[in-house]
């Protein structure tokens, strides 16, 4: 990860559920992937959901990706 801030914005694409995951001592994806999984689990757990870690699928996308402004921008005004 080139310039990692200090938080990460993670959202489902099709509910732009949110979740803002601090980046403290993260400086890679390897390190970044399992610790932001599990966080989806549990807070999965939390709402009694069931969430299978292992059937997803991740997309890293840049700020600057202009594509997803308008989800962007939703997911600021939900936060």
């Amino acid at each position: 990860m080139e310039k990692v801030g200090n938080h990460a914005v993670v959202m489902n694409d099709t509910s732009l559920s949110t979740i803002i995951f601090p980046l403290k001592g993260i400086r890679n994806f390897e390190v970044f992937l399992p610790q932001m999984m599990a966080r989806v689990a549990e807070l999965f757990g939390k709402h009694g959901k069931g969430f299978d870690g292992s059937n997803q699928t991740v997309v890293i996308l840049p700020r600057s990706n202009r594509s997803i402004i308008g989800t962007m921008n939703d997911a600021k005004s939900f936060i």
